[in-house]
């Protein structure tokens, strides 16, 4: 629909993301007005997830893009801590998904899913994917290890979040999906790991993989907040969290978004750490 790009305003001192679109789409005025939507789901994210449903085709006549767009609502009913409506948005996208014979597709909403399962402690949900969901995508041949590997990172953090940091352990260190991992996951891997063995009283283990996330040089900026994270997560299980790490942690761009959208009451170190999409 447009290109993004990365600003900051020079009065505010702030970052932004600034769309701009596609000039041959700006006469279309469902497409202009899909495009407001876009511009207000920062601020109300449940709310434009609502008015998606406005675009979507049919169930027995949706295309590759009502997935696409499924997914976004299912992520947008999460930030919107509207969980029930991000399950059956998620649901929706994977049977679109596979509707369109994209299963590989298919993996990005079930991450999200398992992501909403988790931060719910609902472990008969996790269940029901590891039962029904993670089989089929293990034996389609063309669903690859690396998005295997994504899904089994997700499936790890569910279960550190749902109390069952054992099975997360498993997940995030013995699943031989997570060998061959992108660094964007890898990073997620290893704070999530720390976090499963903390919970397991395995101190040593889980300073190893706070270390391995501290020590990476010139890190990509996707480990960058990972490795932020990981350093809040230490400060929170020793009881306190210092304003100044607090600070260092939500100045980093990625996590300053999630900052706005903490609400008004709630821990802002539990916020970031636990409802947070890393």
């Amino acid at each position: 629909m447009g290109r993004v790009y990365r600003a900051r305003h020079t009065r505010m001192s702030k970052r932004f993301a600034v769309k701009i679109m596609f000039g041959d789409l700006a006469s279309d005025s469902t497409m202009r007005a899909r495009f407001q939507s876009e511009a207000e789901a920062g601020d109300d994210p449940g709310g434009a997830a609502d008015r998606a449903r406005d675009w979507l085709r049919p169930p027995l006549e949706r295309a590759s893009e009502d997935a696409v767009l499924l997914g976004a609502m299912g992520r947008a009913y999460g930030a919107a801590e509207r969980d029930e409506a991000a399950v059956v948005a998620l649901r929706e996208a994977i049977a679109a998904w596979y509707d369109v014979g994209s299963p590989a597709e298919s993996t990005h909403a079930l991450c999200e899913l398992i992501r909403q399962f988790g931060m719910a402690a609902d472990l008969d949900g996790l269940r029901a994917v590891v039962e029904r969901d993670i089989p089929r995508v293990e034996a389609d041949p063309r669903v690859s290890d690396k998005s295997l590997g994504f899904v089994r990172v997700a499936l790890g953090r569910a279960y550190v979040q749902a109390g069952r940091p054992d099975l997360g352990r498993h997940e995030l260190r013995d699943a031989p999906e997570t060998r061959a991992l992108p660094l964007i996951a890898e990073g997620a891997r290893l704070r999530w790991l720390a976090l499963a063995c903390d919970g397991l009283g395995e101190t040593s283990a889980a300073e190893d993989a706070r270390a391995q996330l501290a020590a990476r040089s010139e890190p990509p900026y996707a480990w960058q907040f990972q490795a932020a994270l990981a350093r809040l997560d230490a400060a929170r299980r020793d009881g306190a969290v210092p304003a100044a790490l607090l600070e260092e942690v939500v100045s980093v761009d990625e996590l300053a978004r999630a900052r706005r959208r903490c609400p008004e009451g709630r821990d802002l170190a539990f916020h970031l750490t636990q409802r947070s999409r890393y």
